[in-house]
């Protein structure tokens, strides 16, 4: 699960003026997210791997230098959509 989810998206790195209004459009249009939240420097999203180009695109008209594009190995969340789909399926 964790090697799945981490083919779906992209970690995404910045410093924005407004990290959590550059995090809400890149929600709202791409279904990025920010999974260390809002605070920390760099702003890290995670970005499906397909919305990258026009995700950091918004990142730099909103005030970032430098966008940077890494691929993951894995991502280990709290919440994992694959397995809340398959007990839903199970249920």
């Amino acid at each position: 699960a964790a090697e799945a989810r981490a083919r779906a998206v992209t970690d995404m790195r910045m410093v924005v003026p407004d990290p959590a209004s550059v995090a809400a459009v890149a929600a709202t249009r791409f279904g990025a997210v920010a999974p260390f939240g809002t605070d920390v420097r760099p702003l890290v999203l995670h970005c499906p791997a397909k919305q990258v180009a026009p995700c950091a695109a918004i990142a730099r008209a909103h005030g970032a230098d430098t966008v940077t594009i890494s691929t993951l190995s894995d991502v280990f969340e709290a919440r994992n959509p694959l397995v809340e789909a398959l007990k839903a399926a199970i249920a």
